[in-house]
């Protein structure tokens, strides 16, 4: 083989991550999305005062946003049960170019609302891509598939696209913002489009638990209620943020995008530092994460120095933390029987957790701008003690329980 020969396929490795084709493009189809996503997210809830919304209608939108992606949570995963995965994926992504479109050409906060509808379309895709990615990797590749999937290329893009997009803006204006948007969603559907038919699997008479045995089960249920608690909690305080950091503390929108930068390399630093802590266990990463929320939500009350919360906006993604891993605390303590339906419905409790957050949060930012950050603020310490509480009481018993279990279920297999 020449040189040149292997230079080509050196880089072709490079370009796949040493995945699967299909994974590899679905990897790069993130990577264009959340690049999209990223120029805006940090700056969505100034864009929505910036069309005249008062605080409480900014609590309106966001709240909305939130249920209307529950809404679409439940029938979305049995659509990735029976239908073609590849069709949801390029399809629903489509749905976020019309969703940005609409954003683009809003005049008042309320034209906000259609786009809305599409944007919670747009989430048909995560279970179908999620199922995409066990049926296509084998059991060595899932656990970096998924990664590379979820965590690593998004991050990624997480980090360059806020200060793009502060940089822009200040250029420009936040409205702008959504043209590069809905062109980068466009080229995220071209490359979801480009992966390959997976038919399902055999389906199996194995019986499979429902929603009534996963909330007889403690764990699910106490791991449930937490999950709304600590989302409802620590969205309070982050909601109005960036609002805050521009009213009060003068910040440029330049500024603010690199204080979202920053957030994204603290999700990677501090999922890494707990990933590699062996005594950090999944429910002492969520009391962490729940902590550092409280304290940067403190820090924004009581200064306005730049250095110092440019550096510890790190912080602020222990809120991403804390969310991820209640999945990880429910695959340790749950049988493997209703696992599917435990994590589905941790998942729509603690969503209806954040989506209620911000109905609160924007009447408080009304009376006081600082009242929504302080009671995170005071809240992290209570949810710290909680968690722990849960640990102690609820998951090691649990995680018990589940390894007395498994010999016999070995047995029956």
């Amino acid at each position: 083989m020449s040189a040149r020969g292997v230079s080509l396929r050196v880089s072709r490795e490079r370009l796949s991550f040493g995945l699967p084709r299909d994974i590899a493009l679905l990897v790069w189809g993130m990577v264009i999305w959340d690049l999209g996503f990223g120029l805006f997210a940090n700056f969505w809830s100034l864009f929505i005062e910036d069309l005249g919304a008062s605080p409480t209608q900014i609590g309106i939108i966001l709240g909305l946003q939130g249920f209307a992606r529950l809404a679409i949570m439940l029938p979305s995963g049995i659509a990735a049960d029976r239908y073609s995965r590849r069709f949801l994926i390029w399809s629903a992504t489509a749905m976020s170019v019309p969703n940005v479109l609409i954003f683009l050409i809003s005049g008042v906060w309320w034209h906000l609302l259609p786009g809305l509808v599409f944007g919670a379309l747009a989430q048909v895709s995560i279970p179908a891509i999620s199922s995409y990615v066990a049926e296509a990797t084998t059991p060595r590749q899932r656990p970096r598939a998924f990664a590379m999937v979820y965590t690593i290329g998004p991050s990624a893009s997480l980090i360059v696209a806020p200060i793009i997009g502060g940089r822009l803006s200040d250029r420009t204006s936040l409205q702008f913002l959504f043209l590069p948007t809905a062109i980068l969603y466009a080229l995220s559907t071209i490359v979801f489009f480009a992966i390959s038919e997976r038919p399902h699997p055999p389906r199996t008479d194995e019986p499979a638990g429902n929603y009534r045995d996963a909330i007889r089960d403690h764990s699910v249920l106490m791991a449930s209620l937490l999950q709304m608690l600590t989302l409802f909690v620590l969205t309070m305080g982050v909601t109005f943020i960036p609002n805050y950091l521009q009213d009060q503390r003068g910040s440029s929108l330049s500024a603010i995008g690199y204080f979202g930068a920053i957030t994204a390399a603290g999700s990677i630093l501090l999922s890494v530092t707990i990933s590699r802590t062996s005594w950090l266990s999944p429910t002492r990463g969520i009391a962490i994460g729940s902590a550092c929320v409280g304290l940067i939500c403190l820090l924004v009350v009581v200064t306005g120095n730049v250095l110092l919360l440019g550096f510890f906006f790190l912080l602020r993604g222990g809120f991403n933390i804390a969310w991820s891993l209640f999945a990880a605390v429910l695959g340790d303590t749950v049988p493997r029987r209703i696992r599917g339906r435990s994590f589905a419905m941790a998942e729509f409790l603690g969503g209806i957790g954040f989506a209620s957050a911000p109905f609160v949060a924007g009447p408080l930012y009304e009376l006081d701008p600082k009242f929504p950050m302080l009671v995170t603020a005071i809240g992290a310490p209570i949810l710290v003690v909680l968690t722990l509480l849960f640990e102690r009481r609820v998951v090691r018993p649990a995680m018990l329980s589940v390894e007395a279990m498994a010999p016999q279920l070995s047995m029956v297999e």
